[in-house]
């Protein structure tokens, strides 16, 4: 489940300096079984190889031991406007 699908932001990218691009940042906010999750994450990197997971936080929801509450970030590049 991915209840929650933050509000994008752009920014300078902080990875790469004087880059022409600029980053494309937003959440998401889910749970579910920790091989769902991994298998969530690697559909989502195949599927868009231009994005990038980053930020993984995994918890335990803990009235059910097996099910994980998660949080990432993903990055998107977009070309600056110059």
């Amino acid at each position: 489940e991915v209840p929650e699908i933050g509000q994008p932001s752009v920014s300078d990218m902080d990875l790469l300096p004087h880059f022409p691009y600029r980053q494309l940042r937003f959440s998401l906010h889910g749970t579910g079984y920790y091989h769902d999750i991994g298998k969530f994450i690697a559909d989502f990197e195949n599927r868009y190889p231009h994005m990038r997971v980053v930020n993984l936080d995994i918890e335990s929801m803990g009235t059910d031991t097996e099910k994980l509450s998660f949080r990432i970030d993903i990055i998107a590049l977009v070309k600056s406007a110059s």
